[in-house]
């Protein structure tokens, strides 16, 4: 089981619809936003998506997901982030990855939020070594010139 069926089965095994919270000392930490109700044609799409997804039916997952995900489903949300980052059912595009994930992650859920910090340190680290492979270009130093080159494709920048 590679790391995204991990991913999404730890997402379809949380369908309780109130708020999750683990006790942080004498507080309360929200984990996960609440979620939809059962009958909720957000929670539908996700769970049909989740299944699609189960049965390697990917660019039917991500269009379900989309439907929960653009109702507000954070979940489906992040669930489509992680297509977009993998490019499973989609065309893999970071970007879209990063927006996803941000709106799962303005509405509290702490995976995305990791994610988004995950995506834009991958970023910055591809910037940084195209930089550099400029850098080297231009001092006609072609062989480093290469290797940051590819460090930052290897990075989808």
């Amino acid at each position: 089981m590679g790391l995204f069926d991990k991913v999404a089965r730890i997402l379809h095994e949380n369908t309780e619809d109130t708020k999750n919270v683990v006790a942080d000392t004498n507080t309360a930490k929200k984990t996960e936003p609440a979620s939809p109700p059962l009958d909720s044609e957000a929670r539908k799409a996700y769970e049909q998506g989740f299944d699609c997804y189960r049965n390697r039916e990917y660019e039917e997952a991500a269009r379900l997901y989309r439907i929960s995900a653009d109702l507000g489903f954070s979940r489906a949300q992040y669930a489509l982030a992680l297509l977009y980052m993998e490019g499973y059912g989609v065309e893999k595009d970071l970007d879209a990855a990063e927006l996803w994930a941000q709106k799962a992650a303005d509405q509290g859920y702490e995976a995305a939020a990791k994610l988004v910090k995950d995506l834009q340190e991958k970023r910055s680290a591809a910037a940084d070594a195209l930089a550099l492979g400029i850098n080297f270009y231009e001092q006609e130093n072609y062989e480093q010139a290469v290797r940051h080159f590819r460090t930052a494709a290897n990075a989808d920048h």
